[in-house]
Parts: C-alpha cells; sequence; structure tokens
C-alpha cells in the first residue's frame, strides 16, 4: 500500500484515476525519498555512536599510557 499527502484540489479523485502510473510514480518517489532521510538519520546515529566509542578507547589508551610515563618519571 503506498500512502503521500497532497493538498486537496477539485477533481483529485478523477485525475488521480486518469493518470494511475503517474500518480504511482509520484508516490513511489515520495515514500522512496522518506526511506532514504530516515535510513540517514539512522547512519548519523551509527556513525556517531561508533565515533563516541572510538575516541573512548583512545582516551582509555592515552590515560594509560600517561600513567606507565608517570610510573617511569617517579
Amino acid at each position: 500500500m503506498w500512502e503521500m499527502s497532497c493538498p486537496w484540489a477539485p477533481n483529485l479523485e478523477r485525475r488521480i484515476h486518469n493518470n494511475e502510473a503517474l500518480w504511482l510514480a509520484k508516490v513511489k518517489s515520495v515514500t522512496a525519498q522518506e526511506d532514504a532521510a530516515k535510513r540517514l538519520e539512522e547512519l548519523k546515529v551509527t556513525a556517531t555512536d561508533d565515533a563516541v566509542c572510538d575516541l573512548a578507547e583512545i582516551v582509555a589508551d592515552l590515560t594509560d599510557a600517561v600513567v606507565e610515563l608517570a610510573g617511569l618519571i617517579v
């Protein structure tokens, strides 16, 4: 089932019925764009989460290195 919002216009149902292929292409295009935008947002969240985890590992490694160097200096 395809769904798309559009402003009401006189004879809208007849216009859709008279050119179903065009309206189906429109709704598929709108749906594809909405799906792509949603997927992009999901990827942004995943990428951000991955970057935060990577940074946390780097900070932990640097902290360990600083502690080890401090032990060598004392």
